[in-house]
């Protein structure tokens, strides 16, 4: 109920169903019941009610706390299907998804379930051979246990795992049912010979006990992220944070097969600074859980680097989030070759996963009068990183590669005795902006008509009077960002 609540529901019936099947059908109580009346079923029922309330009573301030909640998410899963884990499916479909991987686990393979539940069935109805009793009882409990788990349209292996311990255990007690009986009753090699039967089929099935999907999913994960870390870290080597202002620098839009937390602690291991994560967005955006096209398409633009599954590879690898029904805009948008190219693209077992950059059309470098970056300084009101603009000025080159007209906007705030910036540039007329204090933008207007043409801006920090600074402190603009802006 507290680690996962919707796995819930389907314990409370499995177990509910157990004990109602062992308390009408074990022998030892039916010979109370005739001897005692109704005393049993009291004595059970208070002892069930107490055992119940001794497991209650260590969760249940949390309970009356998040119960509601706790039920609301339930509802949701399981009734209202919003769920990342749902199947989308056939009836079909939903009523083999268990059976189909319940052999990864037996690894004997359901013929043998075949034959134990035929012998006990047959040996029940026709002989009242008590010994199989046990073996049915399992049987119409894994059944139970099998449209309780399957009817939801949330699939989960941790789900199918009440399914297949039940299955293991009437294929033990049932094969163990059948062997004494062919002991007791034929000649000794004819047991012997079913023994080494079931023997020798369990070790050829012992290779699907660890299921294959698990394994390649988990495998093509590994070695995915170990393709893609180094391009990630030469990236975030070469990011400038004042230049490269981008929101999101790294868009990884699936959870699989590269994870952004994956990322973030394989970085840290390489000896990189917390600061270098920030340019990688986390899951907390939420976008795994938005089936929104215009605000998937919005967060791809903004990223300089997006790592994207193809759709097949989201169908095949069986990642059902309501991402996917924008899948196809997205695929969209980063084919489009005026906007991003595709740096590379790794072939997994479960398709192509690709990893594009943003093409940029402006290009800005420093010059000359920044020092370097530095920060962020949370406890000063600072969470970006900062660079500082001596007084004595600095200089940036813009430059365009198929012509441009907008703004350069640099976002800055004064230092001790500045009080206005002077921003020139060549064949464009100066401008001079007064400061108030605090981070503000400061915006010139700029147009590079012709392709790969670019300007030289140079920023003046004044003080009260209108004059230029003279001496050498560094202390002039305090800019955490600087960027051109079409339009």
């Amino acid at each position: 109920l507290i680690s996962k609540p919707t796995a819930m529901p389907a314990v409370v019936a499995i177990y509910g169903m157990t004990g109602l099947i062992t308390i009408f059908t074990s022998p030892a109580i039916r010979s109370a019941w005739a001897a005692q009346g109704r005393r049993p079923t009291r004595l059970i029922a208070v002892k069930s009610a107490i055992l119940f309330a001794g497991v209650l009573v260590p969760v249940a301030p949390y309970l009356l706390v998040n119960g509601h909640w706790i039920a609301s998410y339930i509802h949701m899963a399981l009734v209202d299907h919003q769920v990342v884990a749902g199947l989308q499916g056939t009836f079909w479909q939903h009523a083999t998804f268990y059976a189909k991987r319940s052999r990864h686990v037996l690894g004997m393979g359901f013929w043998m379930l075949a034959v134990v539940g035929a012998f006990s069935a047959g040996r029940f109805f026709v002989s009242r051979d008590r010994e199989t009793f046990p073996v049915l009882r399992l049987l119409i409990v894994t059944c139970g246990a099998y449209i309780v788990t399957s009817v939801p349209k949330v699939k989960l292996d941790i789900f199918g795992s009440y399914i297949y311990g039940l299955l293991f255990a009437v294929l033990v007690v049932g094969l163990a049912t059948l062997l004494r009986w062919l002991r007791s009753r034929h000649p000794r090699y004819i047991h012997r010979a079913a023994t080494c039967v079931f023997l020798t089929m369990s070790l050829l099935g012992f290779q699907h006990i660890q299921s294959t999907f698990s394994m390649d999913f988990i495998e093509t994960s590994r070695k995915t992220q170990a393709d893609i870390l180094p391009i990630i870290a030469e990236h975030i080597t070469r990011l400038d944070p004042i230049l490269d202002t981008s929101s999101c620098q790294i868009r990884i839009l699936y959870p699989w097969p590269v994870a952004p937390h994956a990322f973030m602690f394989a970085l840290l291991r390489e000896g990189r600074s917390y600061q270098d994560l920030d340019a990688i967005c986390e899951k907390a955006d939420g976008l795994y859980y938005t089936s929104d096209a215009s605000r998937v398409t919005t967060a791809i633009a903004d990223a300089r680097l997006v790592v994207a599954l193809a759709p097949s590879t989201v169908q095949s690898a069986r990642l059902n989030y309501p991402l996917n029904a924008t899948i196809e805009d997205a695929e969209r948008l980063l084919e489009d070759r005026s906007k991003f190219s595709k740096l590379r693209t790794i072939e997994t077992a479960f398709g192509p996963v690709s990893i594009y950059s943003r093409r940029e059309t402006t290009h800005l470098a420093i010059l000359d009068g920044f020092a370097p970056v530095e920060g962020p300084h949370p406890t000063l009101g600072l969470p970006r990183k900062v660079r500082w603009l001596a007084r004595a000025g600095g200089s940036l080159r813009i430059t365009a590669d198929v012509g441009a007209t907008g703004r350069l906007v640099a976002h800055c705030a004064p230092g001790p005795e500045v009080q206005a910036v002077k921003i020139a540039a060549v064949d464009h007329a100066p401008s001079t902006v007064h400061l108030q204090i605090g981070f503000q933008d400061i915006e010139l207007p700029l147009g590079l008509s012709e392709p790969a043409s670019s300007a030289v801006v140079r920023f003046q920090p004044l003080n009260g009077k209108g004059e230029a600074f003279t001496d050498t402190n560094p202390q002039g603009l305090l800019c955490d960002a600087l960027s051109f802006k079409p339009g």
